[in-house]
């Protein structure tokens, strides 16, 4: 007898167990068909992984690029703010013109009780005009006694002056004009020393005294403009020449300085 056939199959051969493998030219074509039930599975399975895998290697290109990108930045060297160069002349007589201007002046730095100023006898008198005074940047300030808001000599964080954050540069020129500064070295311990200095100015507010308009707002009972010391360029060790002494000790109210002393003969 002749062994009858399962009906509906016709004359197809039987499905071999490892049929729910895709073969090598299913896998390469993502439409091919895929007639029966189990191997339709797995080639949607595999299309997925497929799919996956490509997405995968996208993101890690992606953050590689990014990551390169990010360190040719890095490398690149940061873009230096050049200061303005300005007379300390023209800085009195147009102090609005330099408000929050980063600026380098050459003038007489000085220090002492209730005194931390910016001067140049060049300018004409010390009181006439809109007087500047001096305070550092960064976390280290002057330590100047005056009535007001005492200058700490250290700081927790830069000093912030109407909003803007002011560093310091903590070099040997620094060292070198804070240490004089700090010397009290002269009469009534007012300390003078020319130096040549970058920072931001602030011409604080105007206030009008008949025809003649000042700023002011910071330092001594509110007395002057400010000006922040953020690097110094170049101290003097030059001493002061007579008319110099002279004239500063006009400025600060101090007895002019004796003649020198003739010398003895033998």
């Amino acid at each position: 007898m002749n062994s009858r056939e399962p009906p509906g199959t016709g004359s197809a051969a039987p499905l071999p167990t490892t049929a729910f493998i895709r073969s090598n030219a299913v896998s390469s074509v993502p439409n091919a068909a895929c007639p029966e039930p189990i191997v339709l599975t797995w080639c949607l399975y595999e299309q997925v992984i497929i799919m996956l895998g490509k997405l995968l290697m996208w993101i890690v290109s992606a953050s590689l690029a990014c990551v390169m990108h990010a360190q040719s930045q890095s490398n690149e060297p940061e873009a230096v703010t050049k200061p303005e160069a300005v007379t300390f002349c023209a800085l009195r007589k147009n102090p609005k013109v330099w408000d929050h201007k980063f600026i380098r002046v050459t003038g007489y730095v000085t220090h002492g009780y209730e005194e931390s100023s910016i001067v140049d006898p060049a300018c004409g008198d010390y009181r006439d005009g809109s007087e500047v005074w001096m305070e550092y940047g960064g976390r280290i300030g002057s330590e100047t006694m005056y009535f007001g808001p005492i200058s700490p000599r250290n700081r927790e964080n830069n000093l912030v002056v109407e909003g803007i954050s002011l560093s310091l540069l903590n070099d040997a020129q620094l060292q070198k004009l804070d240490g004089m500064l700090q010397s009290m070295q002269y009469s009534r311990g007012v300390v003078v020393v020319r130096a040549t200095v970058e920072g931001h100015f602030f011409s604080g507010r105007p206030s009008k005294d008949g025809n003649n308009t000042t700023f002011g707002g910071f330092g001594h009972f509110a007395c002057c403009t400010l000006f922040v010391i953020e690097k110094v360029d170049s101290v003097s060790d030059a001493p002061l020449d007579e008319e110099e002494k002279k004239h500063f000790a006009e400025a600060f109210h101090l007895p002019p300085p004796l003649p020198p002393a003739p010398r003895k003969h033998r």
